[in-house]
């Protein structure tokens, strides 16, 4: 029986030793990295979240007209289907007899570039939805602007009716 319990603590013992400290630093750095990567995840919602303002520009005319679309999208949000969508919700003029709109923009390279650069990019940022004056000149942006202010009203009667019942 000696010989079993010397080579028990010969041997056994400082391997178990080592395995336990070897255990201990993988836990460690287990923990380390789990620090890391939660504050990673953090970071990337807080980029997926920013704001992304879209602009509807007329390249063609010489006084640069455009227009901030009211609102934001999410960069999380922000795709090519979503900001179609998007740009399908502003009223067109109704001399023009249809109910969508077109755009030539949206099927280019250049349009794709800056989406993705936008995709990609931190921090607030405004995207670009170029057009000719025709293309420009098929929306109503008085109604959109009209419907904005009806909303806006809205929104501050509702909040002051949550603030009184609230009281």
């Amino acid at each position: 029986m000696e010989p079993i319990v010397d080579f028990i603590n010969l041997y056994i013992n400082p391997i178990s030793i080592v395995l336990g400290l070897a255990s201990s630093l993988g836990a460690g750095f287990a923990w380390w990295n789990t620090g890391k990567i939660k504050k990673n995840v953090k970071k990337e919602k807080a980029r997926l979240n920013a704001p992304i303002q879209i602009k509807i520009v007329d390249v063609e005319n010489t006084a640069n007209r455009a227009i901030d679309l009211p609102g934001d999208l999410r960069r999380g949000d922000l795709t090519r289907a979503e900001l179609l969508g998007y740009i399908g919700m502003i009223p067109i003029d109704k001399k023009l007899n249809r109910t969508r709109f077109e755009l030539c923009y949206p099927s280019t390279s250049d349009f794709f570039d800056n989406l993705q650069r936008v995709q990609k990019s931190s921090g607030e940022d405004i995207l670009e939805v170029k057009c000719t004056s025709e293309e420009y000149d098929q929306f109503d942006f008085k109604a959109l602007e009209q419907s904005n202010t009806k909303l806006e009203k809205f929104k501050k009667l509702n909040n002051s009716k949550l603030t009184k019942n609230s009281s």
